[in-house]
């Protein structure tokens, strides 16, 4: 079933008596429950992709659809590059705040809230404010924000780009960990093959400016995964070389 159409897609951004084509026939979709992962050079219209998916800015041409089945479930969610933590709520606010722009008894709210928090490795933080996490930790709070919500699309614009190498690939597993138990239609954003090839059902490769589709590779390695299980299997380096190919060129 396809969850996201995404059907021709042009994007161009106007300054003075000047235009610049960021995105350029954009053509794909997802299935349900699948887990895209996107990558392309630096300025290719990844994020610009991502923010049109979301509704937070139009195509100047195409047409994207996503198929909603529970018209109670916020329609997308995304997590974005920096971090977007609300700084004057708790870590409890920040995950219950979808949720009570949604309205739901409190009772729900609750047991979701501390649901996500407990995956996340959150819950003995609950009442700390961000200014007293470090960055892999605020990074757990917009995520569990996000997943708190169970929209029907989960959008995540590179959500560890800036972490440590080490907080990001507990963070990957952990971000795994959720995404196989509630299956939320997702598609993240990275700058890494690796990440991506982890993550993903599909790797989605966009050329450099004006972003255009140049492949979609399946990732044909077993859920759930192991990171170093991963990098050790033949797939992998199959996979990894024909993208950063595909990157170079």
């Amino acid at each position: 079933m396809e969850k996201v159409q995404v059907e021709n897609v042009k994007k161009i951004f106007f300054s003075r008596n000047k235009q610049v084509i960021a995105l350029k026939d954009i053509s794909f979709t997802v299935g349900k429950n699948e887990f895209i992962t996107i990558v392309g050079p630096s300025g290719c219209g990844k994020t610009t992709l991502l923010r049109i998916i979301a509704g937070l800015i139009p195509p100047t041409m195409g047409e994207i659809k996503i198929l909603r089945e529970d018209p109670e479930k916020p329609l997308t969610a995304m997590v974005f590059q920096e971090q977007s933590v609300f700084p004057w709520l708790t870590v409890y606010e920040n995950v219950e705040y979808g949720l009570k722009l949604r309205k739901l008894p409190k009772k729900l709210r609750q047991e979701k809230v501390e649901y996500y928090l407990k995956v996340t490795g959150l819950l003995d933080f609950a009442r700390a404010y961000p200014k007293e996490l470090s960055g892999g930790m605020k990074q757990r709070v917009a995520v569990a924000r996000a997943f708190a919500v169970e929209p029907e699309v989960l959008l995540l614009d590179e959500p560890f780009g800036a972490l440590d190498e080490q907080t990001r690939q507990v963070l990957q597993q952990e971000l795994l960990k959720i995404w196989e138990e509630k299956k939320i239609t997702s598609l993240f954003i990275t700058h890494s093959i690796d990440e991506a090839i982890f993550l993903g059902d599909k790797v989605l490769v966009l050329s450099a400016r004006p972003g255009t589709v140049k492949a979609i590779l399946e990732v044909n390695l077993p859920r759930p995964r192991d990171l170093i299980a991963v990098r050790k299997s033949d797939e992998y380096k199959v996979l990894f070389e024909k993208i950063f190919t595909l990157l170079r060129n």
